[in-house]
């Protein structure tokens, strides 16, 4: 039995009291891949012991989703049931619970056409924006977790007979269950996040200046950005940790005020290929070159995904030697991947990094340096061997981070 498996309830306690901070009454929606049945059916009988009121799956399976790409019309594409695009909706508008659990391999779309692909999310996500909205103005209370998969395991352990269980123990050691009190661990975590996040929303810095081996780049900060990381608050009181593991702090930075180069520390799964050793240039906030030794060509069809996925919506700040870190695995997803480095996501920004952004029209976010898209992709640039520096509206800077740890912890 996988390491995962053998303490599918403690997992379970762990992603509904922390993660989602579940409430009684609630409603849960629930999103997730067909190899993480029974870890859905252990949250879904501990959520309805918790008092809930209604537990509804939206299952996927990328069997059939690549089954598709191969064999259906172009045209076809863009076709969605409603009720799909609805439920999500219907349950952000509602203030409902929701979790994604993620498990697939994300490879399993390797050498589908990215043009294809990119229609299909398109096709959901243009209809789902008031879910996505809502999602990133904290209205609603949410997480994402990992669960192991044996197809999963096989990518990151490739011809290793013991594939799955050394990285369900991996993974385990990545959202802390591997500690004595788990739900304990997090909330001594999060207790560190606040403090980051209290230090540098006081700081208020205009932008971050990176230096690394291959990167020398600023980042400018959104006007009026909020830093978070950690515990969140719903508007029905809900405290909950979006994504578990998380080890970042975040904010917003400014669309339009991102200059030089970055090159890559981790490989990044983009729309199925495996995207290695990749570098960007950005001008004026747009990412302007784009190269990459494996998977450049995925990357700049994800680049074109829309006018958005140029310009940066997130930076957010990891100290090297995390959890995730310390266990040696490059896990080739993101929700795991990002918690090992400091990254940006090319795409949307989260209107909760912006103070006053949910209640904002489109036009008063974007003026404040939000960015607006239909997707948001995290990649990693962070490692000990990284330098970040504050810089004020004077122009005059400070040492944020020297070898992938904060300055002012040590």
């Amino acid at each position: 039995m996988n390491a995962i498996a053998a303490q599918l309830e403690q997992y379970a306690k762990l992603t509904l009291e922390v993660g989602l901070g579940f409430q009684a009454g609630q409603r849960l929606l629930i999103s997730a891949d067909v190899e993480a049945v029974p870890f859905v059916r252990q949250v879904a009988d501990l959520a309805y012991r918790m008092g809930a009121r209604y537990v509804n799956v939206l299952w996927t399976d990328d069997h059939i989703r690549r089954s598709r790409f191969l064999h259906a019309s172009k045209e076809s594409l863009s076709e969605i049931h409603e009720w799909l695009a609805q439920a999500r909706n219907e349950s952000a508008a509602a203030d409902d619970a929701v979790l994604g659990i993620f498990s697939q391999d994300l490879q399993l779309l390797e050498g589908i056409d990215g043009e294809l692909i990119l229609i299909e999310q398109n096709a959901l996500e243009s209809r789902t924006e008031l879910f996505w909205e809502r999602l990133g103005s904290n209205k609603f209370n949410w997480t994402a977790v990992p669960y192991p998969s044996q197809a999963w395991a096989n990518r990151v352990f490739p011809n290793d007979p013991n594939a799955l269980e050394k990285f369900s123990k991996a993974m385990a050691q990545a959202v802390l269950l591997d500690q004595p009190d788990p739900s304990a661990a997090w909330r001594a975590h999060c207790e560190t996040l606040r403090k980051r996040r209290e230090y540098l929303n006081a700081k208020r810095y205009f932008a971050l200046r990176y230096r690394a081996p291959g990167t020398n780049l600023e980042i400018g900060l959104a006007d009026d950005h909020v830093w978070a990381g950690g515990e969140l608050v719903a508007p029905n009181g809900s405290v909950y940790v979006a994504d578990i593991p998380t080890f970042e702090v975040f904010t917003a930075p400014h669309r339009l005020r991102v200059n030089g180069t970055v090159r890559g520390t981790k490989p990044r799964i983009v729309m199925g290929t495996l995207c290695e050793d990749w570098s960007l240039e950005f001008k004026d906030g747009r990412v302007v070159k784009a190269d990459a030794r494996v998977g450049l060509q995925a990357l700049e069809q994800f680049l074109d995904t829309d006018e958005g996925t140029r310009y940066l919506g997130e930076v957010a700040l990891v100290s090297a030697g995390s959890p995730v870190d310390k266990t040696g695995v490059v896990f080739r997803m993101a929700l795991l991947d990002e918690n090992a480095a400091s990254h940006f996501a090319l795409g949307f920004a989260y209107r909760g990094t912006i103070q006053g952004g949910g209640e904002m029209s489109n036009e008063e976010f974007m003026a404040k340096g939000g960015n607006r898209s239909t997707d948001h992709a995290d990649v990693m640039i962070g490692s000990s061997q990284m330098d970040v520096d504050g810089v004020f509206a004077d122009g005059s800077s400070e040492p944020l981070m020297r070898n992938g740890q904060f300055v002012f912890e040590q």
